[in-house]
């Protein structure tokens, strides 16, 4: 029943996305001209530019806001992350209650306990990202001299 209710709901988001775009042919080309414009991911993206259209404010715009100063640590990408998964575990913490989160807590206060975790979502995360960037940072040269060698070995053979 789970497979067949899941694969109801993806056509119905996949054929209404596509007669949205259809709807709009300057819209479909600007989104994609391929099928795969009906997935439900594009549904949501179609639908916020829809309302974004009707109820946002074309002025001004997020990038000419005056961030304050005492706030520019909020920038970084890697603390705002943290600072919002511990916010969601506050939230979800507190929703369920001391008990249920004792049991997972360890003999820990609840409320540290959850204030830890939001924190070691966040710093695993800065962990992983900054692990993909090393291993990109050091793959690419190798690529760029594998990519050298072979292209000169090419023109050696012409």
């Amino acid at each position: 029943m789970a497979s067949i209710a899941h694969g109801l709901y993806l056509w119905l988001h996949s054929s209404l996305t596509l007669k949205l775009v259809s709807l709009k042919p300057e819209c479909s080309e600007r989104v994609t001209n391929e099928w795969t414009s009906g997935t439900g991911e594009a549904f949501g993206i179609i639908t916020t530019a829809f309302l974004s259209k009707r109820l946002g404010r074309k002025e001004p715009s997020t990038e000419s806001i005056k961030f304050p100063e005492k706030l520019a640590w909020l920038r970084d990408p890697m603390l705002a992350t943290a600072l919002f998964a511990t916010f969601i575990f506050l939230i979800i913490g507190f929703l369920a209650g001391p008990d249920a989160v004792s049991k997972f807590s360890g003999g820990t206060n609840w409320v540290i306990y959850l204030l830890l975790c939001g924190l070691q979502f966040g710093g695993s995360l800065a962990v992983l990202l900054y692990g993909v960037r090393m291993l990109v940072a050091e793959l690419v040269p190798a690529f760029r001299g594998i990519a050298g060698k072979t292209h000169s070995r090419s023109l050696c053979r012409t």
